[in-house]
């Protein structure tokens, strides 16, 4: 009967200040080191078997990802209170281990924070580290910091400005579906239509990863050569102009990468063209000028060839080369009369 009674017996556990003594006791008669392990068995409270405490909140009725938003919150508000008083060496471990949580909108503050400690920028015996390890996480970064890990590395680099280059081209593609819509259309929707687009142009990112460095911009020219070469899409023609233009605007210093662009002055005629509607013979010279000084199968001719290929550009050549050729003959054929007269 007693060995009945033994069986059907269940194990009980008390909660609130009665358990607390229970527990306090078993650990005083019996040590920390055999009891700690008994009651976290017992309770479901083992370092990584968090099944049994999520299955009581739900009994509750607590989103799970409400409580995963607290605790990362939490985490977050306590790693900040201690950054100032952390040394460099504790700084450089929590920024690395934070960068693996760039994609965790609650947790990315922290990398924002610890980055003003190292003058905006990763350290460089973390970069070769880093730049392998993040994989796209490195989007969530600030730019200088995204920046410095696509010239450290290069593969990364290349895959991710090519993410930017592809979302340009399908925002030009989805402008000129735009303008061609039905006549019925409203020109008032197509008007904030655009509007709100020009927002989501990514040319703005682009222009910034070429001002980042030298390098950088030269991939950015490696990516839209091949692409040019392979599918002679107009939208790297229009890629390739506005990257000049747009790094002329961002020009701070003489040093800075716009000066090394190839095919700058080409394109500075051109912009000047653009703006007087108009091909005056001493321009066409220039243009005959700066094409003729780059060897012949040298890759900046693909360069040129992209920016005379814009369509705009293209339109301005054709009617002012038209006008230019026109004006040449009917000045020969007045020398030709007025010699015969």
């Amino acid at each position: 009967i007693f060995a009945m009674r033994k069986r059907k017996k269940t194990a009980e556990y008390d909660i609130g200040s009665t358990g607390a003594t229970k527990i306090a006791r078993d650990l005083a008669q019996h040590g920390p080191q055999k009891m700690v392990p008994i009651i976290q068995e017992r309770n479901g409270l083992k370092v990584g078997e968090y099944d049994p405490m999520l299955a009581f909140l739900d009994v509750f009725g607590v989103r799970r990802g409400g409580v995963y938003k607290s605790m990362m919150e939490k985490l977050r508000e306590r790693l900040l209170q201690y950054l100032p008083h952390m040394d460099d060496e504790q700084k450089r471990k929590l920024f690395t281990k934070a960068l693996g949580y760039a994609d965790v909108q609650e947790l990315r503050p922290i990398i924002h924070k610890i980055l003003p400690y190292f003058n905006n920028v990763i350290p460089e015996e973390l970069l070769p580290k880093l730049s392998k390890k993040l994989k796209d996480k490195d989007m969530y970064l600030p730019d200088n910091a995204k920046h410095q890990i696509w010239e450290s590395n290069s593969q990364l680099g290349i895959r991710q400005l090519s993410v930017l280059c592809d979302k340009y081209l399908q925002h030009h593609a989805k402008r000129n579906s735009m303008h061609g819509k039905l006549k019925d259309s409203s020109r008032e929707n197509i008007a904030t239509e655009n509007a709100s687009d020009m927002g989501r142009n990514p040319l703005t990112e682009i222009v910034k990863a070429g001002q980042a460095s030298w390098k950088l911009y030269q991939l950015i020219l490696q990516i839209t050569r091949g692409g040019f070469v392979s599918k002679e899409l107009q939208g790297y023609c229009r890629l390739r102009l506005d990257l000049v233009h747009q790094s002329a605007h961002l020009s701070k210093s003489v040093n800075d990468v716009y000066l090394k662009d190839p095919v700058r002055k080409l394109a500075e005629i051109l912009r000047d063209s653009r703006t007087e509607k108009r091909i005056s013979s001493e321009q066409a010279k220039a243009m005959v000028k700066e094409i003729n000084s780059v060897p012949a199968n040298h890759p900046v001719l693909g360069d040129m060839a992209m920016i005379l290929s814009h369509p705009d550009i293209r339109l301005l050549l054709h009617r002012g080369i038209t006008k230019l050729v026109g004006i040449q003959v009917t000045k020969k054929e007045m020398l030709k009369v007025s010699s015969f007269l």
